[in-house]
């Protein structure tokens, strides 16, 4: 009996060692961590809208917005606004950032995230650039990743949606 209460105390002794070494570690990289999301996140801001200068996060609890809209940012200098989506493809969720001016014209989609097969989601979005909803239809799917074009259409349009939902002007 007392092997077994020496046992237990000895892994009890382990799993407060390493419970200390983890909070520990967290508390130390939990801020470098947050300041690289917050980096990532300004740089597909940038690169999808361009001119964009300084952007704010809108709260978008109370708009009836597409399940797929998980983030809006408005340009400061009312240049229009950068819409985080999450769809699905062929894989798992993708994650697309894609910028709207205030005249309803894409100015840039990129994919952050995603598990496609292909990759082709990674450079499909410059196929975006400058189109509004009526264009969208237009750009080509790619054979072999018909799943991933489509879903990327898709979200592309709830983003154009959005914005003029944003500006008053969804009917």
């Amino acid at each position: 009996m007392k092997k077994y209460i020496k046992n237990l105390l000895v892994f009890v002794c382990i799993c407060t060692v390493m419970t200390v070494f983890l909070a520990t570690t967290n508390h130390l990289t939990a801020p470098i961590i947050e300041k690289n999301q917050i980096a990532s996140t300004n740089k597909s801001l940038k690169e999808v809208m361009p001119k964009g200068e300084n952007f704010e996060k809108l709260d978008i609890t109370k708009l009836s917005l597409s399940s797929s809209i998980t983030e809006v940012y408005k340009e400061t200098n009312g240049k229009g606004y950068v819409i985080k989506i999450v769809t699905a493809g062929y894989g798992n969720d993708m994650i697309i950032m894609c910028g709207v001016n205030m005249e309803d014209v894409v100015t840039g989609a990129v994919c952050i995230s995603s598990n496609e097969t292909l990759g082709k989601e990674k450079t499909y979005g410059e196929n975006f650039i400058n189109k509004n909803s009526k264009d969208i239809n237009d750009v080509d799917t790619i054979a072999g990743a018909t799943k991933t074009t489509k879903a990327y259409k898709n979200a592309v349009n709830d983003a154009l949606k959005c914005v003029k939902l944003l500006k008053g002007e969804a009917k």
